[in-house]
This record gives structure tokens, C-alpha cells and sequence, in this order.
């Protein structure tokens, strides 16, 4: 809707709402004769009594009208109150009227797609966003079709930016009410746009949990973040652990939906604090400063220092295990190699073939290794259960000799039988597929696969850079 409409609709049906209601009460009110002696069909005044004495008849002839010429019958009817009666019924059904069509659009578009744009952003820091058709919904709407001048725009990227009392920027109650209005203005407005750089003010939503919590061994940190930045921009992750070591990730908030997975130090325990620092900087702006968000800090809950003692896992091979596991990569998959980008190679897989019914509780954590003529080039660590409900793959950023995928990538597709894969079940990536324990009806006893196989390398090249990803792990 235009902006002129929606002024017009607004208004005018309130305008309309106010004087059909005046008109109406004023019909049903009337008119009264206030001592004036009227025409009861025509209401012309019909001028004094005659004075006493005058007779009958010319009190006849002053009740006669000389506009209509009617005779009223009583002198009381001559003062009556003067009604429009059918006037202030139509004005009635005009007010209903006027409010059906409000209610049947107000049913089909919302209430607030009668309002005008201004209205909608006073209006939106007041009012519950999350809600189907509200304010913002409405807001994101006209900007989607382009309905909205730059000074509009200006201050719809305000609002989103600066949230209200109730709903700070980056927030889960900010998200639920202004995500709609932030994603419609990030297609509206094109990327050279210097409003964009605006929402790079919206601190980053980080969210931290563990992973894999066994006495006598580290969880894995499990990190991941929304971020309402434009295109165009770097941003990276700093983790600084109690040990002093730092592990460094790129981020990529319009990529992917991978979690970042990150070893902690052997030696952390119970305590130790996690330092977390997200920047972001503009790229092409001349102006590349890294910004800093708050510092968020992580401890380690106690809980997991005390897990419950498990029983280990059992180790368990059989030929019907060993083919499950070389068809989660035989026949149909292979190594893809791009011609650039990190990681540069990706190892397809598909973990459907070992979470059949009858293999019961068995973990699978493999450490999948390529090798060129015996030298391992590239790990991948990865793991999941039989139960498919439970446990999805999940795994490490892989460990890659670059150089040597580069050379993979470039070489005669006949020097492929020098590249192997080699695969190993390993115990403690297979504990990380364990399901947590209050998701356990009874205390279960786990087996993994412990088995070994190596096998002709199967290589896919592709001129194509490597896909981005949401999380990028430094090596």
C-alpha cells in the first residue's frame, strides 16, 4: 500500500466514524421547538397564538401552514421536537459499514496496514512484534516492495539498530520482534549502501555449550552465532583458554549452519574460564578498523567435572560391521578437491548404512586419514550412532597438508592409485556420539567399532572454489 493510501484509509475512516456518529446522535436528538410554533410535516414556523378571545377559528387558521398547507389537528403537535429519524439510521448503517471494511481488511491485511509508515515505526518499540501482522511485520512489508523514501529508511534502520527499552539489539525478545524489519531492509537496501554498516552495531548473539562430558577427560567446546552484519564484511572468533593457548575461526553469519567444535586443553578442569572475543570489520570502505563486542566469558559447570563413571565403551568388529562402514563411503563417494579455499577438500559420506535397528548401541568414531604413498595428508575425525534419532554425524575441523591437496588437485587423475584412505575406529571419538545420559531410560552398555580398513583414494576435482562455510577453523 501506498503511503498516500495509507494516510487516506486511516483518516478518512476515522474522520467518517467521527461524523457519522455525530450525525446520528444529533438525527435522534432533534430539534426541539424552544416555545416556536412549527409545521409539524414541513416545519415552517407558523408565527404566535392569536390573542385571547380570539375564537376557535383563528386558532384553526394559525395551526394552518402557508408553506405546505397542512393543518395540524393539535395545537401540541405545532411544538413538537424535530427528529430525522431516517437520517440517523443511514448514518448508523454508515458507521457499520465503514467498520466492516476496516475489520474485513484489517482480517485480511492486519490492523496496522492502514496505518501510515510513520506510524509504524513510532509505533513498533510500544508494541508486541513476534505476533502474525504486527507493526513490524507490516514495517518489513512496505520495505520489501520498495514503499519507503530514504528518510524512512533511514529511520527504519534506527529503529532496528537501536531497539527499545524491553528489547536490546542482538537479543532473543529484539530478534522475535525486528528480525522480520532488519532481513527486509538487508535485501532492500543495495550493498554499496552506506546504511548497512550501521547493523554492524548489533552485537553478535554467541551462544556456548559442551560436548561429550566423560570423567578423566574435556568436553568439546561447542560455539556457534547469529549475526545481523551485511555482506562484506570479516569477522573471526577468538578463544583464549586458562592455559593461555588461543584457537582463532573465521566466521561467515550469511554461511552455513556448522557449529564450531573446538578441542580444550587436556588439562582443563572445573573452573577454568573461557575468553571469547568476536570482531567484525567493513571490507573496500577505507575504513578497517576491527570492531570488538563485549567480552563474553564461559566456565566450565562443575557438573562436568563430576560425570558419572561410565562404563567404556566394548570394542566390536564383524564382516557385517566392517562392510557398513566401507559403505558409508563406497562406491558412490569420494574426496572432492576444490581449486581453492580452506578447507581445500571435503569427504563425502553417508552414515545411513550403520544406523540400522540391529546394531543396537553401537557408536562409530572414525579417524578417516588420506594418504599419499603412506604419508597421511589429511585427517578427518568424525562420529555418530547406530541410533540416527539420538546421535547426527558430527565432526572436528579436519587437519589438511595444503600443499599436498594442492598438488592432488593439479596432478594426472593417473596418479591416483598413490593416494589412499585409511579408515580406524576410535574409541574416544566414539564416546562423543554417547547420547546424554538423562536422554537414557536405562543405563545402556555401548560397543564401538574398533576395526581398520585402507582403500583406494577415490578423487573428485572441481574448478570450483571450496564452499563457504559458517565456521572456518585456523590452523
Amino acid at each position: 500500500m501506498s503511503e498516500l493510501l495509507a494516510w487516506v484509509l486511516s483518516t478518512g475512516s476515522f474522520a467518517a466514524v467521527v461524523l457519522l456518529t455525530a450525525l446520528a446522535a444529533k438525527s435522534f436528538a432533534g430539534d426541539a421547538a424552544r416555545g416556536r410554533r412549527r409545521c409539524p410535516r414541513c416545519w415552517h414556523e407558523l408565527g404566535p397564538l392569536p390573542g385571547e378571545g380570539s375564537g376557535e377559528d383563528a386558532l384553526q387558521r394559525s395551526r394552518h401552514c402557508s408553506e405546505c398547507g397542512f393543518v395540524a389537528a393539535l395545537e401540541k403537535d405545532t411544538l413538537r421536537t424535530r427528529r430525522r429519524v431516517g437520517v440517523g439510521i443511514l448514518s448508523i448503517v454508515g458507521v457499520l459499514a465503514v467498520v466492516a471494511a476496516a475489520r474485513i481488511r484489517s482480517l485480511d491485511a492486519g490492523f496496522w496496514s492502514m496505518a501510515p509508515t510513520r506510524v509504524l515505526l513510532l509505533s513498533a518499540p510500544f508494541v508486541d512484534g513476534s505476533g502474525y501482522k504486527s507493526a513490524q511485520d507490516e514495517l518489513a512489508t512496505r520495505i520489501g516492495s520498495m514503499q519507503l523514501d530514504d528518510a524512512l529508511l533511514r529511520d527504519a534502520v534506527d529503529l532496528v539498530v537501536t531497539g527499545d527499552g524491553g528489547r536490546a539489539p542482538g537479543s532473543e525478545a529484539w530478534s522475535a520482534s525486528y528480525d522480520s524489519v532488519w532481513s527486509a531492509l538487508i535485501r532492500a537496501l543495495p550493498r554499496e549502501d552506506p546504511l548497512l554498516l550501521r547493523f554492524l552495531e548489533i552485537p553478535p548473539n554467541l551462544s556456548v555449550s559442551y560436548l561429550g562430558a566423560r570423567e578423566g577427560r574435556s568436553p568439546l567446546l561447542v560455539v556457534d552465532a547469529f549475526a545481523w552484519w551485511p555482506m562484506g564484511i570479516e569477522s573471526r572468533l577468538a578463544i583464549e583458554f586458562a592455559d593461555g593457548t588461543v584457537r582463532r575461526a573465521r566466521f561467515n553469519p550469511a554461511s552455513g549452519t556448522n557449529q564450531l567444535l573446538v578441542e580444550l586443553p587436556p588439562d582443563t578442569g572445573p573452573g577454568n574460564r573461557t575468553r571469547l572475543v568476536m570482531s567484525v570489520r567493513p571490507l573496500g570502505t577505507g575504513d578497517e578498523a576491527w570492531r570488538e563486542y563485549p567480552v563474553v566469558f564461559t566456565q566450565i559447570p562443575e557438573i562436568l567435572g563430576r560425570a558419572p563413571k561410565e562404563p567404556d565403551a566394548e570394542p566390536v568388529d564383524s564382516p557385517e560391521l566392517h562392510e557398513a562402514v566401507r559403505s558409508v563411503f563406497y562406491p558412490d563417494h569420494s574426496l572432492t578437491v576444490w581449486s581453492d579455499g580452506s578447507p581445500r577438500a571435503g569427504l563425502q559420506f553417508n552414515s545411513v548404512p550403520t544406523t540400522a535397528q540391529e546394531l543396537g548401541s553401537t557408536l562409530f568414531g572414525l579417524r578417516v586419514e588420506i594418504l599419499e604413498n603412506g604419508v597421511v595428508r589429511r585427517t578427518s575425525r568424525i562420529w555418530w550412532s547406530s541410533d540416527g534419532r539420538r546421535s547426527r554425524a558430527r565432526w572436528l575441523t579436519p587437519i589438511e597438508d595444503i600443499d599436498a591437496l594442492a598438488r592432488l588437485a593439479a596432478q594426472d587423475p593417473s596418479l591416483d592409485a598413490n593416494w589412499t584412505v585409511r579408515i580406524t575406529g576410535d574409541k574416544d571419538l566414539a564416546d562423543y556420539a554417547r547420547p546424554p545420559i538423562a536422554e537414557m531410560p536405562v543405563r545402556t552398555k555401548f560397543k564401538y567399532w574398533s576395526g581398520s580398513m585402507e582403500l583406494p583414494l577415490k578423487v573428485q576435482r572441481t574448478g570450483a572454489p571450496s564452499p563457504m562455510r559458517r565456521w572456518s577453523l585456523e590452523q
